[in-house]
This record gives structure tokens, sequence and C-alpha cells, in this order.
């Protein structure tokens, strides 16, 4: 038999049977985008933990004294004999370290109350220096950070200028860039002081607003959400005012981190200072490392629907194929071949495999721009493997169903099957 011939009678048994082919190809089509859409969804949330866990900084090592943030009792404490650290340390390990890292940042934390409108909000303040900008991976939602000329500014007028975090400024207004220019009261150590707004920070950590939509209909789960906020004010850090809370270290890799930890250690210690070390890169790898092990479930789970989708395919097609078996025995009394009865049975369905892959994959897109994408807001994602491997299992899937009832019932004596005796 001919390709032409065998194509020919493949398209016929398909137009004499419409509502079986529109079965068949149907089954393919919801298959395939159930597979992709699971697999689409869990990617894209791996990647959206990765990206909001770098925009923290894998590079960053933090050497803190112990926090006291307003009325509060300080968190952590000195050991004895050992001092915290002040601002003439971070002016001695900037100039030891030198070119070595792209910053050594000092940090002073406090609590503030401020106003805007009919609002009122107890947050952080950070003062800090320019270089925390670089720190800061999500960029500007709008303006600028800190520069030079705000220091002086700072001293020499009464208006402070200072950046917001995107959080913070969408608990004062729904649209947090237009707050650049404005200016807000706020009152910090007992003492009130005008702030001018010269930037919105990014907010780094994206999965907080998923959890929150997520959450969004019960108050008290939203806390989760809540306590991943970033909700600081920051102002320009003076040495002669400000209670210096810590230093940042910002290395210039990550590889780094783990030579200047104990350079860090030495420094502090000839010094007689002992600070607390928050080493970023370590804290990262353990959230990744539990973001690892949620995605290897997740993987699991379209495994498993690939599985019953793989099973439900193959029960599709047999279906086919055991309503074709009194077609297929009539042209084996007609004197067809076993290759000639099996060939258009075996292109009828790949052909119908096929011709539900496209229609699968526009469904697949709606499902996640329409219905994934909204709710939890990452992008989702699909690995090139996913995009070829599954059609390409869905194929063999539709080709091996029908092969194994065609050859059967081919080898079948047509007296046999059309009696309705199979067995």
């Amino acid at each position: 038999m001919s390709p032409a011939t065998a194509i020919s009678l493949t398209l016929t048994a398909i137009a004499r049977h419409p509502m079986r082919a529109v079965l068949v190809s149907s089954t393919f089509a919801i298959g395939f985008a159930s597979v992709l859409s699971i697999i689409a969804t869990i990617e894209g949330g791996q990647r959206a933990i990765k990206h909001d866990l770098d925009a923290l900084g894998t590079d960053l090592i933090a050497c803190l004294n112990p926090i006291r943030v307003g009325p509060f009792p300080e968190i952590g404490e000195v050991e004895e004999g050992l001092r915290a650290i002040e601002a003439g340390d971070v002016r001695a390990l900037a100039e030891m370290l030198g070119s070595e890292v792209d910053g050594v940042i000092p940090l002073s934390v406090d609590l503030v109350v401020t106003r805007r409108g009919g609002v009122a909000m107890t947050h952080t303040v950070l003062a800090t220096e320019p270089a925390f900008g670089e720190v800061v991976r999500s960029g500007m939602l709008a303006g600028r950070f800190l520069e030079a000329d705000d220091f002086t500014r700072s001293n020499s007028s009464e208006v402070v200028p200072a950046a917001i975090d995107e959080a913070l400024a969408r608990r004062f207004t729904d649209e947090p860039a237009k707050m650049v220019g404005e200016r807000i009261s706020t009152v910090r150590g007992g003492k009130a002081m005008e702030v001018e707004i010269i930037g919105v920070l990014n907010d780094p950590i994206t999965l907080r607003k998923h959890l929150q939509l997520l959450d969004g209909t019960s108050k008290a789960r939203t806390i989760a959400a809540r306590r991943l906020e970033f909700l600081n004010l920051y102002l320009p850090f003076r040495p002669e005012v400000d209670r210096c809370a810590g230093v940042l270290v910002d290395a210039r890799d990550s590889s780094d981190v783990e030579a200047l930890v104990p350079r860090l250690k030495s420094f502090f210690s000839a010094r007689a200072v002992g600070p607390y070390y928050h080493i970023q890169k370590l804290w990262v790898g353990q959230v990744l490392s539990m973001a690892d092990r949620l995605g290897k479930v997740g993987h699991f789970l379209w495994i498993v629907d690939l599985l019953v989708v793989l099973v439900l395919v193959a029960s599709i097609s047999l279906l086919a194929v055991d309503e074709s078996f009194a077609e297929v025995a009539l042209r084996r009394a007609e004197g067809a071949t076993v290759p000639e009865v099996v060939a258009p049975v075996l292109l009828e369905g790949i052909f119908l495999a096929l011709a539900g892959l496209l229609p699968g994959w526009l469904l697949s897109v709606v499902i996640l721009r329409e219905g994934v994408q909204p709710v939890l807001v990452w992008e989702p994602y699909l690995p090139p493997l996913a995009i070829w491997g599954t059609p390409l299992l869905l194929v063999v899937t539709a080709f091996l169903a029908y092969l194994v009832p065609a050859r059967r019932v081919a080898r079948l004596q047509p007296a046999v099957v059309l009696s309705g005796h199979r067995d």
C-alpha cells in the first residue's frame, strides 16, 4: 500500500466517524493543556521565589548590634567584655576592606509614627548611606534613592529627604509612585520632623503579594503575608546623631562571602566588638532548599497528572480502535494484508493526537493567562523539555494504544471478528 492510499483511507475513516475523532482529539487537547498548566505554574512559582531571594542579596553579610526599636526591649545582647559596633568601627572596616568589597554600609534602626492625611502608621526607619541603594536589587518604582547631596541637605534643612518602601507607601495611597515629591510628617524619638519623599523602592518580596491575594478573604490568614512586608522609611545616616545598629558588608560576589566572614570576625574581635553575624547567603540557601522540596512535591503532582492523562488517552484510543474492528475485519476479508489494515488505524491515532496539540496549547495559554497569573501574580514558565516532551509522550501513547489492538484484530479471522467473538 502506498503512503497516499494509507493517508486517504485514514482521512476517510476520520470523516466517517466525526464524533469519535472530536472525542479523541479533545482528550488529547485537554490532557496536554492540563499538564502544561501544572508544569508552568510550578516552575513559575519556583522562579518567582528565587527572584525574590536574589533581590535580597546573597552576597550580603550583616554585622549587627543588639536591636533596639522604639520603647521595646533590646533584641540580643553583647557578650561580657565586648562592646557594640560604633561609627568609628565602620570607618575602620571600610578602610581595611577598601575596594575588595562593593560597600561597607552603616545602619541605624528606629521606630517612628508617620502621618499622611488621615492615615497614621507605625513602622521602622532605616538611616543609611547611598551605597544601600546598590544593595536593593529590586530597584526603584519611582524617583531615586539617597544621594550624597541629601546628607548635606538633611543637616542644613528642616525637611529631611527620604525614600520609602512600596508596601509602606501603599498604606497611605493606592498609587505609591505619586508620593514622590510629597512632604509628610513623622515622629522619631519623640521629635516631630517633616520628610520629603524622593523615591519609592520596589517591593522585593513579590511572593508577599501572592500570599496576600490568596488569603485576602481572612484578616487572620494575612498575618503571614504582612510579616513579609518591607515597611521602611530610608533617611540619611548621621554618625553624630544616629545610634549605629550595625554594618552591612556587600561582597563583590556571593562566592567571596565564605572568605570574608573569618576576616570580619577577626577584625571585630581585635577591637573587642561582639556583633551578631547574619549571613544572607546561608539564609537564602535554606529557604531555597525548602522551596526545592516543595517544588519536588509539585513535580510529583504533575507527573501523576501526566500518568492519568496518558491512561485516559490510551483508554479513549482503545475504544476508538474497538469501534473500527468490523471495518478492519471486512478489509481483511477482501484480502488486505496485516500492514495494510494496521497502517490506516495507526495514522488515524497519530493524526488525531497531532490535531489536539494546537488546541491544547491554546487552552493552556488561556488557563495560565486568565486563571493562574491573575490569582498568583507570578509569571508562568514552561521549560523547553516540557514543551516538546509532553506532546511527544502523548503521541507515543496514542501510537501504542492504537497499535496493540489493531495488530490483534488484524491477525484474527474476519469471520470470528464479524460474529462478535473476539476472544
